[in-house]
């Protein structure tokens, strides 16, 4: 069974997080497929501990010009972390078609939406 661009997207950045911090902790949250949609869900993809500053990180792929809101259903899970110091909450977002690599504060995405925004791109 192949893999999804997804998740290839996932290894790549795991392998890149790697050698983008060298003797930092950088934890993978496996995807937690029991079914129970309420119950099982992550904040995010990546935890990643550097220089005194802990990230906690989603990765996405998608095709076309940008991501539409939609498919980011981490954002309410990642801002119950708000206001704790030296912590960071945002998205590593990939567009294959536009070869970019961007990195997204989940509060960015919020104004965003608040700002009548449907997508980032």
């Amino acid at each position: 069974m192949s893999q999804n661009r997804g998740k290839n997207f996932e290894l790549k950045l795991r392998t890149d997080l790697k050698k983008s911090f060298p003797n930092s902790f950088i934890f993978r949250l496996n995807d937690q497929l029991t079914g129970y949609k309420v119950t099982s869900q992550n904040p995010c993809d990546f935890i990643l501990f550097t220089h005194g500053k802990l990230f906690l990180l989603e990765a996405k792929s998608h095709s076309g010009a940008s991501l539409p809101f939609s498919c980011i259903t981490q954002d309410e899970r990642l801002l119950q972390y708000e206001n704790i110091p030296n912590l960071y909450r945002g998205v590593v977002l990939w567009l294959p078609e536009k070869d970019i690599v961007m990195y997204i504060p989940i509060t960015t995405i919020t104004k965003m939406k608040k700002d009548g925004k449907k997508s980032v791109g």
